[in-house]
């Protein structure tokens, strides 16, 4: 892509200078564009800590030209976990060679100074395309106007531009001017204080009782923690500056930071608080911690995903949109990513395309930066604490340190962003020339742009010979890897004793020649079956709710080999994920299967050729309950009718929760103009909006803030939270069919539409596991009040209500035509459009 002229470049205006605005500055100069940045800060009191630059951040900031030796960064040898009260190690991750083979970069820890400095002098400095960003400092933002789009100064100056970003931290003014409200803080019950402090490598080397933590090279890589338990207080430490520094960032819980409600990075606290904290570690280690001289100390506070990150002609970035707490070390990281894919999402954007590139570059970025905000409330060894929440934002289930480092690290944006701009606004989009002068790309997806123009002049620096193809990481079955492997030699060896000797005739020879051939098919069949066998397990994606009881004990009594993958957020993501790939097989709620194949396909650009998947089987025959809930305190609603054109809460457009708010409509014959709740205007919808919220979670704060009036979601799962207090029923309404189907990717059908023998194979183990759900209903409730948070009598209620099929293969047609009608009176489908009863279903009954 040529570079734009000054005329077609785009006015950006950056509110911060720290890692995502500077980053952000970084990559829209060179995309082209006039970028201005306001800083509240004179940038002389930076904030003298410590952080990881991983290989997810710094590929694309290599291939812009920082030098990490020239920068002092420390590249990563090993992580050992161990005991702070004996220094016993419990783990150690040799992450040396290993990580920079498999990911394309080194783990860095660096200096905040030294890589605050290093994007400064890419940002502002002379060499490199673009014209260099304008930095102005000690200026206040008081307020944002994203459809001007503008931000005003404390001098009531306002400062107008084509489009706004908002990188000024976690106390932005900016997420209340896009949100309507404030991402409000939630204080941590595990840790709910951090401490960090710097402490000379020298200084430790000089003191006999400190000098052991230097002793064996440690200064050159090693990062360390320390914990009194797997969930007590933690102490974390690796060097910096060249090895020159030691950082240290001390996890604790103290009653005495209970109901703290803001951060602030530069309190500090006498040392004597920082010694009380760890007073139960080993006397070497205390030692070590009475080395540090400026301890600041802080509260951790978390603040959830928000649902978007643009409005108008402005976007949030960085500590903005997704604060992270330290625990995964991937907050200037997201940061950074947020930079790299806004340079990217606005390459030769006009002013008309701002917005349409905005919206890319939050589908780029949003919801993996959401799951990483989850993965940060645990450390490392603590995955089990945040599986189940992160669930909502991933595919497949990060339940282990290998799966938080491969989905952290492993991820490509500048290829996912490029992959975006092509499958929407060019499908021969190329990044601008000069946009990067080294390679960018993780290993997987370097060689399919080598020898192309995507990297401009750059591209001859580097060939697909350079690059060593891992097509997955080696996190996974490494012993089963080990056994192919050895199956293999061993039969290779046993070919080569099995060959006619050299007196044979030419008969005997053609013999021995044709079983060997033989033997080498067979061989060559048996390994590949192997292989297969191993790395494409079926994925099933659920609901982890009631429900899903005889999925998990098909797992687990009845060799249920699939993985199963959680999806909290229901339905509709199920059916994002089977359109991408990401799993190839799903058990979720029957309108929400109907009305993604039922829409115009026009109006859906995931739906692609086919849908993307098609009904297979039925899980529930009966009905689901879904209970209508508002705010606790929400007088002004006490009846269903009440609720007739107010805001309704859903997960998202086209889940079960968006289907049945019509399906409610239609019940209420409210399909005609109506008027709004507590207001007069009236709307032709049968809610004044449709209020997208992600989460159960989401949907009960937003009643009780007013933000939706109410929402709907199935009626246990509701019911433990009225028994609380914490929301309010107002009623309830019935599917008008059998609730739960079964539904199998398009990609597991051959040509003569035949299914994958291992679906047919998983939904013979669900049987199985229906039949021991009804045989012992005693476990079923057990299971579903110990580990899915209902309580034991609500499980027992719930028993009462459900059926499953004795054969869950095959679908009712007449049960997806009456949906379909229902749909279709309910406005959600369209006759003649989208895909009729009979082709949704591949297996009928």
């Amino acid at each position: 892509m040529p570079a734009l002229t000054q005329d077609q470049s785009l006015d950006v205006i950056i509110v911060g200078a720290g890692i995502a605005g500077l980053a952000a500055g970084i990559s829209l100069r060179r995309a082209g564009h006039k970028v201005r940045i306001f800083e509240r800060s004179e940038l002389n009191n930076e904030v003298g800590a410590a952080i990881h630059v991983p290989p997810n951040a710094n590929r694309s900031l290599v291939a812009w030209g920082l030098d990490p030796v020239e920068n002092k960064f420390v590249a990563a040898t090993g992580i050992s976990i161990g005991s702070g009260a004996t220094l016993q190690q419990f783990d150690f991750t040799p992450v040396g060679a290993f990580v920079p083979k498999v990911f394309g970069g080194p783990l860095y820890f660096a200096h905040r100074v030294d890589l605050h400095e290093s994007l400064k002098k890419l940002a502002m400095g002379p060499e490199g395309p673009g014209k260099p960003v304008e930095l102005t400092l000690g200026v206040h933002v008081v307020a944002y106007d994203p459809e001007e789009p503008s931000i005003t100064l404390s001098s009531g100056i306002v400062k107008k531009a084509d489009f706004v970003i908002a990188a000024d931290g976690v106390h932005s003014l900016a997420v209340e001017a896009i949100l309507g409200y404030a991402n409000k803080p939630e204080p941590q019950a595990l840790y709910n204080g951090c401490y960090r402090f710097l402490i000379p490598a020298d200084e430790l080397d000089a003191d006999e009782e400190t000098a052991w933590f230097n002793k064996n090279g440690e200064r050159e890589g090693l990062m360390r923690i320390y914990t009194a338990s797997k969930l007590g207080n933690r102490c974390i430490s690796y060097p910096c500056r060249g090895g020159e520094v030691w950082n240290f960032v001390g996890m604790f819980h103290d009653e005495e930071l209970i109901g703290a409600t803001k951060e602030d990075w530069q309190t500090p606290v006498d040392k004597s608080h920082l010694l009380k904290s760890f007073a139960d570690f080993h006397p070497s280690l205390q030692a070590v911690l009475n080395k540090a001289t400026d301890v600041k100390r802080w509260p951790l506070l978390y603040r959830g995903p928000i649902p978007t990150w643009t409005k108008g002609k402005m976007v949030i970035i960085g500590d903005a949109a997704h604060p992270m707490l330290p625990h995964q070390g991937q907050g200037g990281a997201q940061g950074i990513e947020d930079g790299i894919a806004l340079g990217i999402s606005l390459s030769g954007a006009k002013p008309e395309d701002i917005e349409e590139r905005l919206a890319i570059f939050e589908k780029a970025r949003r919801s993996r930066a959401s799951a990483i905000q989850v993965m940060s409330n645990a450390g490392p060894d603590q995955a089990e604490r945040v599986t189940r929440e992160v669930a909502q934002y991933v595919s497949v289930p990060l339940d282990s340190q290998a799966k938080f480092a491969e989905y952290n690290w492993g991820h490509d944006i500048v290829d996912t962003t490029i992959q975006l701009l092509r499958g929407s606004v060019d499908a021969k989009f190329e990044l601008p020339e000069g946009f990067f002068k080294g390679n960018p790309f993780s290993p997987q997806n370097a060689p399919k742009y080598a020898r192309t123009s995507v990297l401009g002049s750059g591209v001859g620096l580097f060939e697909p010979s350079h690059q060593r193809v891992i097509q997955r990481p080696p996190f996974m079955r490494p012993a089963l890897r080990h056994f192919q492997q050895c199956i293999f030699k061993t039969t290779e060896a046993f070919s080569l004793r099995f060959s006619p000797p050299a007196t044979a005739t030419s008969t005997s020879t053609a013999s021995f020649n044709r079983i060997n051939n033989q033997f080498h098919s067979a061989r060559r069949s048996f390994t590949t079956t192997i292989i297969m066998s191993s790395a494409a397990p079926l994925k099933i994606g659920f609901v982890p709710e009631h429900f899903s009881t005889p999925l998990h004990f098909a797992q687990k009594h009845y060799g249920l080999t699939a993985e199963l993958i959680p999806f909290p957020s229901g339905t509709g993501h199920m059916i994002t994920s089977l359109r991408s790939g990401e799993i190839d097989v799903a058990v979720g709620l029957t309108e929400g299967w109907v009305a993604g194949l039922g829409k115009d396909p026009s109006s859906d650009p995931s739906f692609g050729s086919d849908g993307g998947y098609r009904l297979i089987g039925t899980y529930v025959e009966t009905p689901l309950c879904w209970a209508i809930s508002t705010g606790a305190n929400r007088s002004e609603i006490q009846t269903v009718d009440s609720l007739k054109g107010g805001k309704i809460g859903v997960s998202r457009i086209g889940s079960g929760s968006y289907v049945m708010g019509y399906v409610l409509a239609d019940q209420r014959d409210w399909l005609v103009p109506t008027t709004a709740v507590g207001t007069d205007i009236e709307s032709a919808s049968p809610f004044s909006e449709f209020v997208v919220l992600n989460t159960f979670k989401n949907l009960r704060d937003a009643v009780n803030e007013g933000r939706a009036d109410f929402f709907m979601w199935e009626h246990f799962t509701s019911k433990k939270y009225y028994d609380s207090g914490e929301i309010k029923r107002v009623g309830e309404i019935y599917t008008p069919w059998s609730s739960w189907k079964i539904v199998a990717s398009t990609r597991l059908f051959d040509e003569s539409k035949k299914l994958d023998g291992r679906v047919e194979e998983a939904m013979d183990k669900i049987n199985e596991g229906i039949k021991h759900f009804e045989e012992h209903q005693d476990e079923a409730v057990k299971y579903i009040s110990t580990e899915l948070d209902y309580s034991e009598e609500d499980a027992r209620e719930w028993l009462k209500t459900v059926k499953f099929p004795k054969q869950v293969q095959g679908v009712d047609k007449a049960v997806i035509e009456k949906c379909v009608n229902i749909l279709r009176k309910a406005g959600v489908l369209v006759e003649g459009k989208g895909m009729k009863p009979e082709e949704m279903i591949a297996t009928t009954r």
